[in-house]
C-alpha cells in the first residue's frame, strides 16, 4: 500500500569497489547485486541520502 511512496537505489561505495575488485585497481564495473539497496522516501532530496 505504501511501496508508491518509497524508491530503492544502490550506491557503490569504496568498500564494494574494494571487495569486489581489489585495493589497488579502481574502475567502474561492480556487481550491484552484490550491493546492498537503499530505500527512501520519493520526496527525500538526494543529497540528504547517507
Amino acid at each position: 500500500a505504501e511501496a508508491h511512496m518509497f524508491t530503492t537505489f544502490k550506491v557503490a561505495r569504496d568498500h564494494d569497489l574494494a571487495a569486489q575488485i581489489g585495493r589497488d585497481l579502481f574502475f567502474d564495473l561492480v556487481d550491484y547485486e552484490k550491493i546492498h539497496p537503499i530505500r527512501v522516501l520519493k520526496d527525500m532530496p538526494f543529497n540528504q541520502v547517507k
